[in-house]
Order: C-alpha cells, then sequence, then structure tokens
C-alpha cells in the first residue's frame, strides 16, 4: 500500500494540532472516497522506541492499516487536503521505502538536529 507523507502548511491551523516533527500520512477513505483520512504519530509520551522519524512513520502506517482507533487521526474532505498539507513524499508499505519528493519542506519540518530519516 502506498501512503502520501504530509506536513502541514505553516498557515493551517492543523499546524497546532500536531507536534512538530510527526510522521503524518495519508490515504482515500475505503468506504467514502470523498473523505481522506489523515493518521500521525507524534510521541506525545516520549517513548524510546519512537524517538526517530521513520519509527514513527511505521506507527502511523500500521495504525493506518490496521484503523485502530486513535486520537492521532484526522478526516478530512478530500478537496480540502491540499490547502492544509503539503505533500513531501511517499511510503511503499510492501517495500518499506520512501521517496522524499520536497526536501526542503520535509526537512523544515523534521529536523531537530536529532531525528534519523533513515531508520533506527
Amino acid at each position: 500500500m502506498i501512503f502520501k507523507m504530509l506536513v502541514p502548511r505553516k498557515k493551517s491551523l492543523l499546524r497546532r494540532r500536531i507536534l512538530p516533527r510527526s510522521a503524518i500520512v495519508s490515504r482515500i477513505d475505503d468506504r467514502e472516497p470523498d473523505w481522506t483520512i489523515i493518521d500521525y504519530e507524534g510521541n506525545a509520551y516520549d517513548i524510546a522506541s519512537l524517538q526517530r522519524y521513520r519509527s514513527k512513520l511505521l506507527a502511523a502506517v500500521g495504525r493506518s492499516k490496521e484503523h485502530n482507533p486513535t486520537i492521532a487521526r484526522i478526516r478530512i474532505r478530500t478537496e480540502h487536503v491540499a490547502a492544509n498539507f503539503e505533500c513531501v513524499g511517499v511510503f511503499d508499505d510492501d517495500t518499506q521505502t520512501l521517496q522524499i519528493d520536497n526536501g526542503f519542506s520535509f526537512a523544515d519540518w523534521v529536523s531537530d538536529g536529532e531525528d534519523g530519516v533513515n531508520g533506527d
């Protein structure tokens, strides 16, 4: 399954809801294609295994695939996604590879001098 990797736009109100450096992924709602499901992981509880970006990404993808209940999910009309989020790449869950298409926006969102992108 392919997931879009997102970062919130600077002027989006959703930027205040999602912790900085969170991994954010999206998929079209299976039952209602006019809606997009956005899952994210920001490690709000400072769990040791979720310190790195890739670990947060895998947690968000897993939650999204399994449809696990969470407060770290947004359901938004698909037509409003681009106004609130910028797509910075894609993650292929089958091959476990990510492709960054907008490195500047991605780096601006995830960098803090400690986060790693290339795994644990």
